[in-house]
């Protein structure tokens, strides 16, 4: 789809014109057809200097004339000079000539940076049909057409929340809400340098139901090992706790699905509550950027150093980091120290140790407990979906019987979602989890200490105890969730346990397995 219209200042000696020689990018070209007026060449012809003359001419050549008969542009000169001001600013005349041109040549869009010509874009729509825009207003509009479904917003965790696309005509509210402690004028200068490269920089915003802004984020891809973030926002909500640690989460999947090796966070205006929350990530301060390193493998200890000896580190700082987590790494294998290495795996997430001395356990759940602490997937085939203030909790707890007391922390969770004729994805093993805490006790006790986690209410609690206050339950609190990109069905599973274990089970109850089973199961569920 073609779309002509004029342009204003796509000279490259004006300041600022990054945002307007976006429109030259390769991926515009099929969609767009850039024209001058004959106002730009009169312009160019009135510069005293010659060597700018010439030098504008060349560039004016680079680009076709709009065609704009005289006796039109001069009845639309006529007719535009009623809007401008009773004492015009120098310029203004000019601008009613350009715009006078571009009337007469039947152009869809006139792009300019101008902020006084947009703020005249609706008396000039709906009197002439011209749209006055911004080049950042008119990419976004034909990245739109031309993805999409990529800007129809999705559910985030199976909740009612969404997240999309910075849509076009949108930046107004997005600067109002999200500016924080920086310049209002910078942080837009800052967007739109963004919202131009949609190719290659993704812009998105986070709404609640009734359309409240909840957060922004940009994910900058044009480093080919690493995921920038140079924009990361998240409004004060009831909320803003859970959403923070849930996007911090999925950007870390984001990268590591896409086999970024690092994640730089390099907002210099987050706020103390963001920060807060990269400390748990776990992110690391390195110079005025968080950093994280991330794979998404299998690795024993000995290939584990071999691959981060292999990271690309950007600085002195990096390199250093990552020469201490190898050190960490070997010294903790030569002492046999489970722990410690479970911190760097913490650290690498979601990329697992395989040799890693914790126990490992597949669990049977509910899909009606699944779809509200992880599983969105069937969150997402329900009307009003998964609980948003349970669902982008990074951590969440789990309540069973007391008895059989097989688990212990800390440990992996194979999740095993159990059979269901109402949800689609049933039998499955759907999601893996580290197990942090395991707690023993009667119902009243674990309500009281697990309140803020879980969706459990004090009903559900108490069914579990079978009606009686005194039973002991126990309470799983589990955390860094990820789910499986292909769940591994029941047959699949069998046959591994079959193979490896030795014989199959029901999955009535929470399952001891070996290292062995783990690699394959979660092999085939992330496709490694």
């Amino acid at each position: 789809m073609s779309k002509l219209f004029s342009v204003k200042d796509l000279e490259e000696t004006r300041p600022g014109s990054k945002e307007s020689k976006a429109l030259t990018a390769d991926w515009l070209q099929g969609e767009i057809t850039i024209c001058l007026t004959d106002e730009v060449r009169n312009e160019i012809n009135l510069n005293p200097d010659q060597l700018k003359r010439q030098r504008g001419r060349d560039f004016a050549l680079r680009f076709p004339t709009l065609v704009s008969p005289h006796e039109e542009v001069d009845n639309n000169l006529n007719a535009l000079k009623l809007l401008l001001p009773k004492r015009p600013r120098r310029g203004d005349e000019a601008d009613i000539r350009h715009l006078a041109h571009a009337i007469a040549g039947r152009a869809q869009f006139f792009v300019t940076r101008d902020s006084a010509l947009l703020r005249r874009a609706d008396e000039v729509r709906d009197r002439f049909g011209l749209s006055i825009v911004r080049p950042s207003e008119l990419i976004v509009r034909i990245d739109e057409l031309v993805r999409e479904a990529e800007y129809q917003p999705t559910r985030v965790a199976g909740s009612l929340i969404r997240i999309g696309r910075v849509p076009s005509q949108q930046e107004s509210d997005i600067v109002e809400t999200f500016a924080q402690s920086e310049n209002r004028s910078d942080f837009q200068q800052r967007l739109r340098a963004f919202l131009v490269e949609p190719q290659q920089v993704e812009a998105s915003i986070v709404r609640d139901p009734d359309q409240h802004l909840l957060a922004l984020l940009v994910y900058d891809r044009r480093t080919n090992h690493r995921l920038e973030i140079p924009i990361f926002r998240v409004a004060d909500s009831y909320l803003g706790k859970s959403l923070t640690s849930h996007l911090i989460l999925q950007t870390v999947l984001v990268a590591a699905d896409e086999r970024r090796a690092t994640i730089k966070l390099s907002d210099p205006h987050l706020s103390e509550s963001v920060e807060r929350a990269l400390q748990t990530g776990p992110f690391v301060r390195i110079g005025n950027s968080w950093i994280k390193f991330n794979l998404r493998t299998l690795e024993t200890t000995t290939s584990l150093v071999i691959r981060l000896k292999s990271f690309e580190a950007d600085t002195v700082e990096e390199r250093e980091y990552l020469r201490a987590m190898i050190q960490t790494t070997t010294q903790s294998l030569l002492a046999k120290e489970a722990r410690a290495l479970l911190e760097v795996e913490r650290a690498l997430w979601p990329m697992k140790i395989v040799d890693l001395d914790i126990p490992i356990f597949i669990v049977p759940i509910k899909p009606e407990w699944a779809m509200h602490l992880f599983e969105k997937k069937m969150a997402e085939q329900t009307l009003f979906g998964a609980k948003p203030e349970i669902a982008l909790n990074r951590e969440n707890v789990y309540y069973r019987a007391a008895k059989p007391r097989v688990l212990s922390a800390p440990a992996r969770i194979l999740w095993y979602v159990s059979s269901s004729k109402k949800y689609q994805g049933a039998m499955h093993i759907r999601a893996c989890s580290l197990i942090d805490e395991v707690t023993i006790g009667t119902p009243k006790d674990l309500s009281r200490q697990f309140r803020r986690l879980g969706i459990y209410e004090w009903k559900d609690i108490l069914g579990i105890a079978k009606g009686h206050i005194d039973n002991q339950l126990m309470a799983v609190r589990f955390s860094d969730t990820e789910l499986l990109n292909t769940p591994v069905p029941w047959k699949d599973l069998q046959h591994i346990l079959a193979q490896v274990e030795g014989h199959r089970s029901q999955i009535q109850s929470p399952l001891h397995i070996s290292n062995e089973s783990f690699a394959r199961i979660y092999s085939r569920g992330v496709q490694l």
